[in-house]
Formats: structure tokens, C-alpha cells, sequence
């Protein structure tokens, strides 16, 4: 427990008066200190929480704030006589004699507020600490809340628009003589035009059905920024470690992956695998987390956090984003997934990295026309996102990986079947048609781009490249391609 004496230091009664009363004195006043003090509970005693929230409803209905109206809006509430009448209102208001203070006297509350809130929160994890039935992990995963909470009490900061765009030049010029872009690219050239790059302080979700590749997209896209000298932290939250270990050889050696499971390799392919996991380990800039039981989307934001203080990060990949354990309790599934989804976004801003979700479909996809000789493909919609409202509103761009033959099969289509026969004949050797479907873009236009996939290498790319199979003897060995 907390003793009186300490948690009476902990507020200002002075602070708080100063306050009310300023804004009682003069209702411009509050439009400088709603900022700093977002809500109510801010405010020590209760009372003063009351009052305030009063203020609160009368500014949401653009009405002025006077002692008064707060009066008024408290007999509405039923709690005048709980914060002391109006003689109360009004001795805030005599007691305050100039408004210049106002903020600085909000800061103090607000300031308050949050200690309050560490020692309350810190207090109630040591006493739990003596509970066996609460795991270690637990505690730690409270104490990153509690940390987390202070770190997002509102904070507003107002900028000249002259000073902004000088600043925004300045880091672009910078950004261009080192040649430290600001985003990610992408294997195929027509889609980093069409999009501008996969931007640090953006929300990028990858869509699909299952096995179309989307988790393949998303790490090829992290190993390919890793030659740049981006660090990347990819949390594997569907996928065993051996199953993203033997992502990253298939990439990059071109090993069948279904080789793995047999576990039968050619002498050459050895080689090329022992020197792909050498070149993997200098390159040093890709991360996997290790998955332990479930993991929360504050876990994933603390992981990112202490990461970038030691390593510097440009990027997280979390695929994918309906594997993310929810760590309170929720109505409805979609509400769940909303509140994950802002906060990945708050990552993404707060850290200025990117982040990418990969996303599961629902079975809508499945029900579109696919006819290939009017050019009609089938292409995916936001809407069959799974638990798709949140995800479209806050992402900044939405991708769908597409391959047009494997749709087909997904469907049943049978192999004579007219439109399936029409699409096979467009396969090259190791490469299949596809598409990636920008669906939203925030930053330009939307729309498909078509390109190819190799199910051998599991990596989309261009239609114009065509990756070496490193797995022809006769071809010179060269450099792998990590």
C-alpha cells in the first residue's frame, strides 16, 4: 500500500485550482491546456475531475465556458452538489487572479498525473510479484504497459507551416547526399514507381489467400532492403524457426523447398546452401523473433522499441497480424483486430519505421470471376480482408499478391478447363503469371501490376528479370543472391 503522506505529494491542489479557475475566468484559456491535460482523471481529486469533464461537454457542443454554464451542465450531471456548489465554481474562479500561467500550471497536473500513474502501477506489480501463479513473463509484460500508458498521454506540438516544409526539405537533401532513402523497395520495378516505395512511419498490409505468397513477398522484400543496410525485425508468428530458416535458403539458392522435407540434397546444392548461410550471417540485418507462447501487440511494440535503441531499425514485419494475441478481453473479434491495428500504426510513427502485416483473406475472394480472356482475373477487394474495417482505414497502403494459376486451383478449376489452359501457356521456365494489386495507396494511384512468380525460388519479381537457377550445374556459380 501506498502510504497518505507520500501519495499527498504526489498532487497539487494549488496546480489544479489555478487551472479550473483560469478556464473559468476565460474560456480561450482552455483551448492551451486541453492539450496538455486530454482528460479528466489528470486531475487528483475528484471533484476536480468532475468539474472538469463538465468543461469537456460544454466545449464538444461549442458552447462557451463560464462558471456559470458549468453550473449548469453540472445540475444536468447531477454533481453539483458533489464538487461543492456553485460557491465552489466561483471560488475558482476569484482565486485566480491572471490566466498567463495557465499552462504552466497544466503541466504540473499533467506531470503529477503521470508519476501518479508509475507509482500506482509499479506498487500494484510489486506486491504481485509474491503471487507464484502470475509467470515472470506477465510481470514484465505489465510493467511494459504501465510504461507504455505514461508514454502516450497526449502530447500536442503546433509548427509554423513554413517551418515544416523547411525542415521536411532539409531532411530530404540530407537523406539524398547519403543516400538513406526513407523507404523500401520492392523486387519489381513498375510497382516501386507506381507506389513510391514502402515508407518508414507507414502501415503496409500484404494480403492473400493461404499459399499464394504473401509471407514470400514480405521477406524477400526484407532481404532485398537488407543489401541497402536496413535492418529488419520479421516476428514469425504463423511459421516454426526451421520453416523461416528454410525460407531464406529457398530464396536464396533456389532449392526446391520440397527437398527439405526429404531431406535429400545434391552435393552442389549443399554448397550453395552452406555459402547462402554464410553470406546470410555477414549480412547481419535481418532478425527473426523467436515466438514463445502467444505474443500481444505491446509485446511486439516493446520488442521494436529496445531493439532500435541498440541496433537501429528501419522495419518490422509481422505476419501475421490475426496470429497477434489480444491481451485484454473484447466484444467482438473486430474490435480486437481494430485496436492491434492502431497500435501498429502508433509503431510505425513513434519509432518511424516501417511496418508490414501480412494479412489472411476471407473466403470472398473465392466467388470472384476469373476470365482470363477478357483480362478479368479475379483481383481481391479491401473488403475480404479478414476483420478488414480497421485495416482499411488506418493502413497507409494495401497490397494483394495474386497468382492467377493458383487462384484457379484453389477454385477447382479443372487443368482443360479453357481459361486454365490460356493462363498455363504463359508459363516460362520456373516463373507463372501474377499480379500485385495495390488496393490502397496514399500516396498515388491504385491498381494491378503484373509481374512473375517462381514457386521454386518462392519470390516475385519483374517480368522484364529472370532470375539465374543457380541450380544448373552448367551455369558459372557467381555470387548468391543475399
Amino acid at each position: 500500500m501506498i502510504e497518505t503522506t507520500k501519495i499527498d505529494m504526489l498532487h497539487s491542489p494549488e496546480a489544479e485550482q489555478d487551472v479550473l479557475g483560469s478556464i473559468l475566468r476565460d474560456s480561450r484559456a482552455f483551448e492551451n491546456i486541453c492539450p496538455v491535460i486530454g482528460k479528466s482523471d489528470y486531475f487528483f481529486e475528484p471533484r476536480h475531475r468532475v468539474i472538469y469533464d463538465a468543461m469537456l461537454r460544454l466545449d464538444r457542443k461549442g458552447t462557451p465556458i463560464d462558471h456559470t454554464l458549468v453550473a449548469d451542465e453540472l445540475t444536468k450531471m447531477k454533481q453539483l452538489d458533489v464538487v461543492g456548489g456553485r460557491s465552489y465554481l466561483i471560488k475558482l474562479l476569484d482565486g485566480t487572479a491572471t490566466t498567463a500561467n495557465a499552462v504552466y500550471y497544466a503541466k504540473i497536473v499533467a506531470d503529477l498525473h503521470e508519476r501518479r500513474t508509475l507509482v500506482y502501477g509499479f506498487t500494484n506489480i510489486a506486491s504481485l510479484g509474491y503471487d507464484a501463479s502470475i509467470t515472470t513473463d506477465e510481470l514484465k509484460e505489465r510493467g511494459e504497459l504501465i510504461l507504455t500508458d505514461v508514454s502516450e498521454f497526449e502530447r500536442v506540438e503546433i509548427v509554423s507551416a513554413g517551418d515544416l516544409v523547411q525542415s521536411y526539405l532539409a531532411d530530404i537533401f540530407a537523406e539524398k547526399k547519403d543516400g538513406d532513402q526513407p523507404y523500401l523497395e520492392t523486387r519489381i520495378a513498375d510497382l516501386n514507381r507506381q507506389i513510391g516505395g514502402i515508407y518508414q512511419g507507414d502501415l503496409t498490409i500484404i494480403g492473400g489467400p493461404p499459399s499464394m505468397g504473401k509471407t514470400s513477398f514480405a521477406m524477400d522484400t526484407a532481404i532485398l532492403n537488407c543489401l541497402y543496410g536496413r535492418k529488419t525485425l520479421y516476428f514469425a508468428l504463423d511459421e516454426r524457426q526451421d520453416a523461416v530458416a528454410q525460407r531464406l535458403l529457398t530464396g536464396a539458392t533456389g532449392t526446391d523447398n520440397r527437398r527439405f522435407y526429404a531431406r535429400d540434397f545434391s552435393e552442389r546444392e549443399q554448397d550453395m546452401m552452406t555459402q547462402a548461410a554464410i553470406d546470410i550471417a555477414n549480412n547481419d540485418h535481418l532478425h527473426i523473433v523467436k515466438r514463445r507462447g502467444s505474443m500481444t501487440v505491446y509485446d511486439i511494440r516493446s520488442i521494436a522499441r529496445r531493439f532500435k535503441r541498440k541496433n537501429n531499425l528501419h522495419c518490422i514485419i509481422v505476419d501475421y497480424i490475426q496470429q497477434i494475441n489480444s491481451y485484454e478481453q473484447y466484444e467482438r473479434r473486430e474490435l480486437e483486430v481494430a485496436a492491434q491495428i492502431r497500435v501498429l500504426k502508433a509503431i510505425a510513427e513513434e519509432l518511424d519505421i516501417a511496418v508490414i502485416g501480412v494479412s489472411q483473406l476471407n473466403r470472398g475472394y473465392s466467388e470472384l470471376t476469373i476470365n482470363t480472356e477478357k483480362a478479368k482475373y479475379g483481383f481481391p477487394t479491401m473488403a475480404m480482408l479478414r476483420e478488414s474495417g480497421a485495416i482499411e482505414q488506418e493502413a497507409n497502403l494495401i497490397l494483394f499478391v495474386w497468382n492467377i494459376l493458383e487462384a484457379m486451383r484453389k477454385r477447382g478449376t479443372s487443368k482443360d478447363d479453357i481459361d486454365y489452359r490460356r493462363e498455363a501457356s504463359r508459363v516460362s521456365v520456373g516463373s507463372e503469371p501474377a499480379f500485385i494489386v495495390v488496393a490502397k495507396n496514399k500516396l498515388g494511384e491504385t491498381g494491378e501490376i503484373e509481374c512473375r512468380w517462381n514457386p521454386q525460388r518462392m519470390m516475385f519479381y519483374s517480368e522484364a528479370y529472370q532470375p539465374p537457377d543457380l541450380t544448373d550445374d552448367k551455369q558459372d556459380e557467381g555470387e548468391l543472391p543475399f
